[in-house]
């Protein structure tokens, strides 16, 4: 099952600070380890 989000998340379970600016959209960077998940995902 493709879960980005335990990559994505802090110990606090809030969506990591380097990913979004606003704690709710993902930026580039956080549109980049989405897309690592998924080809991990994949293969």
């Amino acid at each position: 099952m493709l879960n980005p989000w335990n990559a994505a998340k802090e110990e606090s379970g809030a969506l990591a600070e380097n990913l979004s600016s606003n704690g709710l959209d993902l930026n580039d960077q956080g549109h980049l380890l989405w897309l690592e998940q998924l080809v991990i995902w994949l293969k």
